[in-house]
């Protein structure tokens, strides 16, 4: 009879922190063997060079990697925040067997066009939660100086299997709050899936 694979998730931070959300988080997630991973510190002056930005996206692959390595090839989930985002969907582009259960978004700086429907037919992901905050200053800046993505303040338009959350009155950092984790992120996780 085969046993149940323990559940995993990685979480990832965006820039300006060390992710200190990510810690809290941990004991929520009941049952679930978590990886909050710290690429460190990582400046707005970093974010703009795309040659730093290559380095944390090689820096998750290795991660990722160890981690499905460490868990007898489990399929993770990902819960990622702002830079996080756009580590986590490069990735997913340029190494194309990276997989993950589900994936959930926060303060996205992945653009709106992004071809999620692909990556789902690939089976890259089994489903999508993109917590949008229309009002999120910090993703508009991105977007219209960095040339970064806005699905953080919009909607995906290649995305048809993707959950959608939207959050008025929230800025981008407010989404990490233990309300939004035990009402939206960690009952997602839990929801049955292919992996």
């Amino acid at each position: 009879m085969e046993t149940k694979r323990r559940q995993v998730v990685i979480s990832l931070h965006g820039i300006r922190t060390r992710g200190e959300w990510q810690k809290k988080i941990t004991p929520y997630l009941d049952g679930v063997k978590h990886y909050p991973l710290d690429y460190g510190m990582f400046g707005v002056f970093y974010l703009a060079l795309s040659f730093m930005r290559n380095r944390k996206i090689k820096w998750f692959r290795d991660e990722y990697n160890r981690i499905v390595q460490e868990n007898h090839g489990t399929i993770p989930s990902i819960i990622a925040h702002s830079f996080g985002t756009y580590i986590l969907a490069s990735a997913m582009n340029i190494f194309t067997d990276i997989k993950f259960d589900k994936i959930v978004l926060m303060g996205s700086i992945v653009d709106k066009e992004y071809d999620f429907d692909k990556k789902y037919e690939n089976n890259q992901y089994t489903k999508l939660l993109n917590i949008i905050c229309p009002r999120d200053f910090w993703v508009k800046v991105a977007h219209l100086l960095l040339r970064l993505g806005n699905s953080g303040v919009c909607d995906f338009v290649n995305a048809e299997k993707e959950t959608q959350v939207v959050y008025e009155h929230m800025g981008h950092s407010d989404m990490l709050n233990t309300d939004v984790f035990l009402t939206k992120i960690i009952p997602f996780i839990h929801q049955i899936s292919k992996f």
